[in-house]
């Protein structure tokens, strides 16, 4: 399979609207998902304790063009302990073929103190805006009133909900994605089915040698009708600098490095950078020179100042 072959097969997906896009790449995958929980689960919102934001790129498949995958991930978030709670914005946007999505959601977590840890039941919603690029396309019979001549877009509305739980060595979560399963008419030239999709994570730390921990992690998901995994582990070397090795059932193996160059520990304001690279050993093996990933994120306590309680009658005048 040559790269021209993929090329042609990726701006068929997008002649075809982006239906046949939210069958083969919905949602977007992530190597170094352990690092960013939130994008898989809204009840994970708050979940390191401090205020924190990330960003992520990823290019999949490089060297294939401009049809090849490509996500940005930016989002934030906070717990809010005077509340019992955690807020978060999340905002993705993905490129395949001549199709994008842009999706912006609200996540909101109710969290709960439970067996040493933090059990959270969580929600999102915002909006998910599909993207058909119309002059970017070839028909074969001009005219078509099902393929746009311009840009085609619609903005469906986007909900999930999930469960989290963590504590000092490990972590679950559950969630599912796209509860609403919002569908097109395909009335301006963009046709999309958005399944459900559930996600399962989970992870540990174990304490290997004075200044090292290991940290495998699992992601497993499923559009309800085929199911994917990505399995791995981390090593972490004096809290500053992890490398690991992750396999995923698309037959990709995956190098993962990172380090944190400000901020000796989770206390204290900290940078953490990230990079990934995949390399594909099934059927795009040799047709493509890899998947890159980095990840850039930024921690930083949260410092809740309380107000002192002002008594209702002045105790000097009891």
């Amino acid at each position: 399979m040559n790269k021209k072959l993929i090329a042609s097969i990726l701006g068929a997906v997008a002649a075809l609207g982006l239906q046949q896009t939210a069958q083969a790449q919905q949602l977007t995958r992530y190597t170094q998902f352990m690092f960013n929980r939130m994008a898989f689960n809204p009840a994970a919102a708050g979940y390191k304790e401090v205020v924190s934001a990330t960003g992520l790129y990823r290019y999949q498949w490089a060297g294939f063009g401009d049809g090849a995958p490509r996500t940005l991930n930016l989002n934030v978030h906070t717990p809010l302990e005077r509340f019992n709670s955690g807020i978060g914005l999340n905002i993705i946007n993905d490129q395949i073929g001549f199709g994008s999505s842009t999706m912006v959601t609200f996540n909101y977590a109710y969290r709960l103190n439970v067996a040493g840890g933090k059990l959270s039941f969580g929600a999102a919603a915002g909006i998910n805006q599909q993207t058909l690029d119309g002059t970017k396309l070839r028909p074969e019979q001009a005219g078509d009133p099902n393929i746009p001549q311009t840009n085609a877009t619609e903005t469906p509305l986007e909900i999930s909900g999930g469960a989290y739980y963590q504590n000092d060595r490990f972590y679950l979560g559950a969630s599912m994605m796209q509860i609403n399963q919002a569908k097109s008419s395909g009335t301006n030239g963009v046709f999309y089915d958005l399944r459900q999709h559930v996600f399962v994570m989970g992870g540990a730390t174990f304490d290997v040698a004075e200044a090292m921990k290991l940290q495998p992690n699992v992601l497993v998901k499923s559009d309800l009708s085929s199911t994917q995994f990505d399995l791995g582990a981390n090593l972490v070397f004096n809290n500053k600098f992890w490398g690991g090795l992750s396999y995923n059932s698309s037959a990709d193996i995956n190098l993962l490095l990172g380090a944190y160059p400000i901020g000796d520990n989770e206390n204290n304001p900290r940078l953490g950078i990230g990079y990934a690279y995949g390399y594909a050993t099934g059927a795009l093996a040799g047709n493509q020179s890899g998947i890159h990933e980095i990840m850039v994120h930024y921690d930083f306590p949260v410092k809740v100042k309380r107000k002192p309680i002002v008594p209702l009658i002045d105790p000097l005048f009891l």
